[in-house]
């Protein structure tokens, strides 16, 4: 998995502290993607992806991949189809998303 992260994505982690400066940030493209986080961060983490773009293209979180459920009322996206699948859902879940990507 590692590997495959590697070679197809930028990975990076933001903690929402750090968020509020990016959404400030000179770099328009920066900023674009700090909003999308913004909007789209499930608490307490989230792995997200953004296309070059900068359009967002899926995201999983973390309880729902480990399979914890009890997810709260307001979120902004449905439970993950890759829910309680750790390792492989995970895998699955990055390979989709840059299936998408190089779909556009």
């Amino acid at each position: 998995m590692v590997d495959f992260l590697n070679e197809n994505f930028i990975s990076t982690w933001v903690l929402i502290g750090d968020l509020k400066a990016l959404l400030e940030h000179d770099d328009p493209a920066v900023r674009a993607a700090a909003e999308i986080c913004e909007v789209e961060h499930i608490y307490p983490v989230d792995s997200l992806v953004i296309s070059p773009t900068g359009e967002f293209i899926d995201g999983l979180w973390v309880q729902d991949i480990l399979g914890l459920g009890n997810r709260p009322s307001g979120l902004p996206r449905e439970a993950s189809k890759y829910s309680g699948q750790w390792s492989d859902g995970y895998l699955r879940f990055l390979k989709d998303a840059l299936a998408v990507v190089r779909d556009k």
